[in-house]
């Protein structure tokens, strides 16, 4: 955490375990089963802040370290740090929280079922300065075995009183299975693998003035089968009943985007919001005759849709990285993100594009970021 604002002020360093009792091979010792077991590891790991608490979220996966057998996902893992202590620094590097500093573990994080969620929860980033407000963690689930898919939409927050994380259960559309995205084809690279998108991660969420902002990934009927596409989220934070929380006119939306039907792909979707609700979503859009792209929409607050997309970073030749041995997919280039500016009027975008080095026939893992700032 940096000493100042500024960055260039220095920088406070901590690190805290990324799995419950890490290296602990100890089965009972808390009575829940939940203790470490080797081949633990965390994994994609997220960060959001408030005005009292930096949280910080991660699954945690396991694979058999004697054999390398393909990671299977255990739970999801949370921890809740006392924003203005880490600010202050004077504490010791490795932290324990809930003990050497203030703050909460959940580990595992349970859905709204008491079942260990294991898919990617995500901490919001609260764009205020109310002490009070709620931390707000965003996950979404849906049903395997149904086509489409039941979809829900799980919110966390943890109470004031008792420390302990309240779920609530949103309905959205139903989802669609999963498609490899195609991407373009060139000289050195004539038959590249396609790109998972890792649909229902979401990779970004924020709140603001009353609303839970983020995206995540889906799929569409085009002319010519399932593409890719995305699911752009507003829910209004504060309803209490279900019929306010899904209610257009308390603010409630859910788009599955692109609307038009085309044979792009659309993937690895972020979003957030500027001060006065415009939203802004930033993505990949690919197809089998064109490389990656990293573009973006704005979503002005009282347009019934998004303006027209425009283009931030236009890929070199295609992802090239060690397909899956499973699917021969390549997936894993989700090191993205979306936040607003502190102004106010402005959003930030991280996003991947496939570069193309001096010789392209050593291309491998060519993934640089394309880092811009949109004024909405």
């Amino acid at each position: 955490m940096s000493v100042k604002e500024d960055p260039r002020s220095g920088w406070h360093l901590y690190w805290w375990d990324a799995t419950k009792d890490d290296g602990a091979y100890n089965y009972g010792e808390d009575g829940a089963g939940f203790v470490f077991v080797p081949g633990d590891a965390g994994d994609y790991p997220y960060i959001g802040i408030d005005s009292n608490f930096f949280v910080q979220t991660n699954i945690v996966g396991h694979r058999d370290p004697t054999t390398g057998a393909k990671t299977t996902r255990r739970y999801a893992f949370g921890n809740f740090v006392d924003a203005n202590a880490l600010a202050a620094g004077g504490l010791p590097q490795k932290l324990e929280v809930g003990k050497t500093v203030f703050g909460n573990v959940y580990a595992p994080i349970y859905d709204p079922n008491g079942v260990e969620f294991r898919s990617a929860v995500q901490p919001a980033l609260h764009v205020t300065n109310d002490a009070s407000a709620q931390v707000f963690l965003v996950g979404v689930l849906n049903d395997p075995n149904q086509s489409p898919h039941k979809t829900d939409v799980v919110i966390w927050t943890r109470s004031w009183i008792d420390g302990k994380l309240h779920t609530r259960t949103v309905p959205v559309q139903p989802s669609n299975d999963w498609v490899a995205a195609p991407q373009g084809a060139d000289a050195t690279v004539p038959k590249p693998a396609p790109l998972k998108f890792r649909n229902l991660n979401v990779f970004s969420a924020t709140y603001r003035q009353g609303f839970i902002y983020f995206a995540f990934g889906d799929s569409m009927q085009s002319t010519n089968g399932l593409v890719e596409a995305m699911r752009v989220v507003r829910i209004p934070a504060f309803e209490t009943t279900l019929n306010g929380l899904t209610d257009p006119a308390k603010g409630f939306i859910d788009r599955r985007l692109p609307a038009a039907k085309q044979d792009l792909h659309y993937g690895w979707p972020t979003l957030t919001s500027t001060a006065k609700g415009d939203m802004v979503f930033a993505y990949q859009r690919t197809s089998a005759s064109s490389f990656p792209e990293v573009r973006y929409n704005v979503w002005s607050k009282d347009a019934a849709g998004p303006q027209p997309s425009h283009s931030l970073r236009t890929g070199q030749m295609p992802f090239v990285d060690t397909p899956d041995a499973k699917d021969g997919t390549v997936g894993d280039l989700d090191m993205i993100n979306i936040a607003p500016d502190p102004d106010g009027k402005s959003v930030w975008i991280a996003h991947p594009f496939p570069f193309k080095p001096a010789n392209p026939k050593t291309a491998f893992q060519n993934y640089q970021l394309a880092i811009g700032r949109v004024l909405a």
